[in-house]
């Protein structure tokens, strides 16, 4: 997880449940849905060393597991042959040797899919140079951050691609994942849910991360997809939500999130996220709560969140569909959820909508503007912009839009974005330069098949 949040910015899981329900919305598809009440991981004093100040710290590498030396891949004039494990206080490696029998120069570097004891989405670092005809020794890493964010103390098996490229940054090859396994692979347990492990303490007594909020050993399966933790957590001003999956299916599957809700308010129609996951194995479906709130933390406040819903697509690796299903987690079960619809800018066809003050956010100063949605037509719909159809002024002006998805009774945002590059291109060069904002919307139906609204919404400041 630290990985996409590293992009978007980090953290993790949150929440306190257990039963799960499966139903149908009115939107055909199935629903999985969590209350609240959470289990406890009870805690292996053996597994911790206490430090010079008195707090605890996870113990690392107790078995320091070795390899077998191995030929992990061997194609093209090129070789890489892994040769030993080597430990040291924060991470561990696999030293390798590259061999270049080719006549240009060629560089090795670690692929885009790699894992640790089935556990998909830890990274491993490399990235070797190697001259024609030469030969060079190198490393292959796995950080101790990297692995006790997944309660990881030792390596059983590791999976790692690579991909190549000449000097002329020409593609050469990308490997599939290649497994590696150590001296304690026949001993290990691969059933041990390590992940709700670091959850339930190793986020804040070794990563000093917040857990605000967790449940973990939940165990509820919809359509062979397992939903095993969830955990809302603080990390460098930053927070997230993280849900612990299990791909059960035989093979591998891409996993999309979309249709993304907190606080019974629509905020992404959209993917948000695509994550790989291999037959039988784990990984993180991570929301990085600054980057899918944005602007509207006005309106939502992501210390007291209350409800989170979310869509999931399972592809398998040729893009076919294999399901589809909605996804309801409940943090606050007394929480509850009424907002102001006062000084409506459009009410019709079921649908209210208000627009809130214009604020500037970032480094680069850009413009927010926030519509906020209520869905009162007794069915679901799609709302976003007619492309291209703002007006500041009376002069065009280019903008970002986000869709959403609403269903019956729930609230959404549409966000505006406006960059100062842009609006200083038409004479705005602050809030009040703003006099009146004129932008068409497009609505359509539950399915996204018939448009049964365009209306132009405008707005006087």
């Amino acid at each position: 997880m630290r990985k996409k949040l590293e992009i978007c910015v980090l953290i993790v899981m949150v929440l306190l449940l257990n039963t799960a329900c499966k139903g149908n919305q009115d939107n055909g598809n199935d629903v999985i849905s969590f209350g609240n009440n959470g289990t406890e991981i009870s805690k292996d004093d053996n597994s911790l060393i206490e430090t010079k100040n008195g707090k605890k710290k996870t113990r690392m590498f107790t078995q320091e597991a070795t390899i077998e030396q191995q030929v992990l891949f061997e194609k093209d004039g090129i070789k890489i042959t892994a040769d030993k494990m080597i430990y040291s206080k924060d991470r561990a490696v696999i030293q390798v040797e590259v061999e270049n029998s080719t006549d240009k120069k060629v560089t090795v570097s670690s692929g885009k899919w790699s894992a640790v004891n089935r556990y998909n989405g830890i990274r491993a670092y490399f990235y070797c140079r190697v001259d024609a005809g030469e030969k060079e020794t190198d490393q292959i890493s796995f950080a101790k951050e990297d692995l006790l964010e997944f309660g990881i103390t030792d390596i059983a098996e590791m999976a790692i691609s690579f991909e190549a490229e000449d000097d002329s940054y020409e593609d050469l090859f990308e490997t599939d994942a290649i497994i590696l396994r150590t001296s304690i692979y026949d001993t290990y347990d691969f059933e041990e849910d390590t992940l709700s492990k670091a959850i339930d303490g190793i986020w804040e007594n070794d990563l000093d991360w917040t857990v605000n909020y967790k449940a973990t050993n939940l165990n509820n399966v919809q359509d062979d997809i397992k939903f095993k933790a969830i955990a809302i957590v603080k990390l460098e001003e930053k927070s997230a939500i993280a849900v612990e999956i299990e791909n059960m299916l035989d093979y591998n599957v891409k996993i999309h999130t979309s249709n993304i809700s907190l606080n019974k308010i629509a905020l992404n129609g959209g993917y948000w996220d695509r994550s790989e996951l291999n037959a039988g194995y784990r990984g993180e479906l991570v929301f990085d709560l600054d980057n899918l709130v944005g602007q509207a933390g006005e309106i939502i406040d992501i210390e007291n969140l209350g409800c989170m819903s979310f869509q999931i697509e399972v592809e398998d690796e040729l893009g076919n569909e294999i399901s589809q299903f909605d996804v309801n987690f409940t943090f606050d079960k007394n929480q509850k959820y009424n907002y102001e619809m006062e000084n409506e800018i459009y009410k019709e066809n079921g649908l209210s909508i208000v627009s809130y003050p214009i604020s500037r956010f970032g480094d680069e100063k850009d413009y927010a503007i926030l519509l906020f949605v209520k869905n009162e037509s007794g069915d679901g719909c799609w709302l976003d912009d007619d492309y291209g159809t703002m007006m500041i002024n009376g002069k065009k002006v280019s903008y970002r839009c986000r869709s959403i998805k609403l269903i019956d009774g729930e609230y959404g945002i549409i966000p505006l974005t406006i960059d100062s590059s842009d609006a200083s291109k038409i004479q705005v060069n602050d809030v009040d330069d703003i006099k009146n904002l004129q932008i068409k919307l497009r609505i359509y139906d539950n399915e996204r098949e018939e448009k049964i609204g365009n209306p132009t919404i405008s707005i006087t400041y």
